[in-house]
């Protein structure tokens, strides 16, 4: 990557965000093994997913407005990036 594609990919972030998401203590049913983070996330309309969060992954998704919760045993180390709306 040149210092022009640098230059333009960080001008398009508004802002950025570091989060630690520590996990609730419960156990889970029926597993010997844990994911690296399984995280719960819920949208204003009740709506919940859970997803499993692998160490070192990126993912990409559109804005919305959530929480989430640590729902694993394993503490989720984040870094958000918002980009600014054009």
């Amino acid at each position: 990557m040149n210092t022009q594609d640098e230059t333009q990919m960080l001008d398009a972030v508004s802002r950025w965000l570091e989060r630690d998401v520590r996990p609730k203590v419960r156990e889970l049913e029926k597993n010997d093994t844990y994911p690296d983070a399984m995280v719960q996330t819920t949208v204003p309309d009740g709506t919940k997913t859970e997803t499993t969060v692998k160490k070192d992954e990126i993912a990409w998704r559109d804005p919305l407005s959530h929480t989430v919760e640590n729902i694993g045993r394993t503490d989720l180390h984040a870094l958000l990036v918002e980009l600014k709306r054009r």
